[in-house]
């Protein structure tokens, strides 16, 4: 029994060196307990030891002496001990990513938990069962996993370990877009920390809703609730938690524009980081540095601090972050006028960022490819690296990225139409037989049409009265599994597990061919809705037939790259008659009455498609 105390006490020091020792003593324990014969005191040292190891993510090692244990157990015919290692055994296989083995372990605890009423047990057994389900991506099964768990961890007096299910449920929601859900499960979360004093669970639970609150734009609740985390972690010691929440900062910082005060978040996370050796939110740390140099015009420093992150990456295998860190040192060297860098980075970019299966990242690569090209005079390959970014955005904008992915990449989604248009005029301007100028102006209102559906969205407007319950339902699961098989893809690719990130590829396939499916149901049942959510916008020709007379004029204005104005001006027809008049405005048009006998517009200067246009 004194070598067994001596190895909890080793074991709660906390320090890696002090753990190594603790698992020797337990060993120890367990040689005397197996020498005199008393299995159940060895299975009890041999499951402590794999705890050891478990925290030190040594999880094979612990699987090892876990198996030891249950055998003791067993023998010993000790139905609390031999449900706790199952528990654990289940634990191990989850970290190492066998999850069908941790539910069949975990069904082997379950029944025995029940046998002996220890509520506990079975609480913390149906919360591992939820967990293993969500990572399985059957989220609805897993949460009803957790609710069952939440009534016990009450009877039992577990309130720590209830807020913790609280949390998890909380995340669930989070993963599957419903933002406020999310928000109410960790309300709950907090008061049940504060109440068992667990600060590193209610730390925890602060960090998530500052999280969520900043993907909802709420940035100013996300930095009262990250405020209120920090100075809990940095009590409890928890160094990487409190990295994790500064980057967090950082990131909100850096949305509202206020680069010093995320400059400051960014260094102090890397420095707990690079103390911790925690080499993913490091990269993270120098990713988001590296971005501000290059805002504040210190592309160099930029370039040393992608390249240093990049380095991290790859020795890490974190494709997700090399990715991201070739397509921002591409456009840093866009910043130092050298395009062929720039192509040769934002390319190997794009090839990870395909690789990935992230279309997001692929859109925002071809983008930055056709800046590149455009400011190169390269505009036939711009425009066609331009239309393939526009195709994924637009098909990403109607149908498969949560709220919080829309309006993340959204917010400057006009830059995409922007550069088509610029494009368009440019090419325009050297072949103005063409009628792109027309085009220009279709792309124009495909860019206002969008802003309206977004507006519709974010007021509130019901644009989904009288579509069949069921088929709005069916989509919305769908969405949900969409967006969370999406970031579990993620993760698998970040952790190197490619068999299975293949697989969840193909899911997704598989699941957005549904989506699009039950879209087409609803479309079809609600013409309405199919109007509001795929407007078709006027054409030029229709445009000129519809809405202008022989006296109106229209200027219809737009922002190509970099903010640059251009003007189309559309006649009904190329011989319309123009003269001064009061200018009435409207968002970006300006459509004014014109007096007969005014000065004629010169058909030359008119495109194609009846529309006058310079850069």
């Amino acid at each position: 029994m004194r070598t067994f105390r001596e190895a909890e006490r080793l074991r709660d020091q906390g320090a890696a060196e002090s753990k190594r020792k603790a698992i020797e003593k337990f060993l120890e324990s367990a040689a005397f307990s197996h020498t005199a014969g008393e299995q159940k005191r060895e299975a009890d040292a041999l499951n402590a030891a794999g705890v050891v190891h478990y925290s030190l993510s040594e999880y094979r090692k612990a699987l090892e002496l876990y198996s030891r244990a249950l055998v003791l157990s067993r023998n010993a015919g000790d139905q609390r001990t031999e449900a706790g290692v199952l528990n654990n055994m289940a634990s191990a296989f989850i970290n190492v990513g066998e999850y069908r083995k941790a539910l069949d372990h975990l069904n082997q605890a379950l029944p025995l938990c029940r046998t002996i009423r220890d509520h506990g047990q079975e609480a913390q057994i149906l919360n591992n069962m939820g967990t293993v389900y969500c990572y399985l991506s059957e989220y609805q099964k897993g949460l009803e996993l957790y609710n069952q768990a939440l009534p016990l961890y009450l009877t039992a007096g577990k309130r720590s370990e209830e807020a913790d299910t609280l949390i998890s449920i909380s995340g669930v929601y989070d993963l599957l877009g419903d933002k406020q859900k999310a928000l109410e499960f960790l309300e709950r979360a907090l008061p049940l920390c504060r109440a068992a004093g667990d600060r590193g669970q209610e730390a925890r639970a602060l960090t998530s809703a500052g999280r969520t609150y900043s993907s909802l734009g709420e940035y100013r609740k996300a930095l009262d609730s990250l405020a209120q985390a920090l100075p809990l972690q940095r009590r409890t010691g928890d160094r990487r938690g409190e990295a994790f929440t500064l980057e967090i900062i950082a990131n909100v910082y850096f949305a509202l524009r206020e680069y010093p005060k995320a400059q400051d978040s960014s260094q102090e996370a890397l420095a707990i980081a690079r103390a911790v050796s925690d080499r993913r939110l490091e990269g993270s740390a120098l990713l988001k540095l590296g971005r501000l140099a290059s805002l504040s015009g210190q592309h160099h420093r930029a370039l040393e601090l992608f390249d240093e992150a990049t380095t991290l990456a790859r020795a890490m295998g974190d494709r997700v972050l090399e990715a991201y860190l070739l397509t921002d040192t591409g456009r840093t060297y866009r910043a130092l006028r050298d395009p062929a860098k720039a192509l040769d980075f934002l390319r190997m970019g794009l090839e990870r960022g395909r690789h990935l299966g992230d279309r997001l990242w692929e859109a925002t690569t071809l983008y930055h490819i056709a800046r590149v090209q455009n400011d190169s005079g390269d505009l036939i390959r711009a425009r066609g690296s331009s239309e393939d970014a526009l195709g994924i955005v637009e098909s990403i904008r109607s149908g498969v990225a949560s709220q919080e992915l829309r309006s993340s990449y959204f917010a400057s989604a006009q830059d995409y139409y922007g550069l088509e248009i610029e494009l368009l005029m440019r090419l325009h301007k050297e072949r103005p037989s063409e009628g792109l100028d027309a085009m220009a102006f279709q792309w124009r209102e495909r860019a206002r049409a969008r802003s309206l559906l977004d507006m519709l969205t974010e007021g509130g407007v019901d644009i989904r009265e009288g579509v069949d319950r069921a088929l709005l339902d069916r989509e919305r699961s769908l969405r949900q599994l969409l967006n969370a098989k999406a970031g579990q893809r993620t993760r698998l690719v970040r952790g190197n597990r490619q068999t299975q990130a293949d697989a969840a590829a193909r899911e997704i396939d598989a699941i957005t061919s549904q989506y699009r499916e039950v879209g087409a149901q609803i479309r079809a049942a609600s013409p309405r809705y199919a109007a509001l959510t795929r407007p078709e916008p006027m054409t030029l020709g229709e445009v000129q037939r519809q809405v202008l007379d022989p006296d109106t004029l229209l200027l219809a204005y737009a922002l190509g790259d970099e903010g640059r104005e251009h003007e189309l001006r559309v006649a009904q027809t190329p011989g319309h008659r123009t003269g001064g008049a009061a200018v009435l405005r409207s968002g970006g048009e300006r459509r004014g009455r014109w007096r007969r006998g005014g000065s004629r517009v010169d058909p030359a200067r008119l495109g194609a498609g009846g529309c006058l246009a310079w850069l």
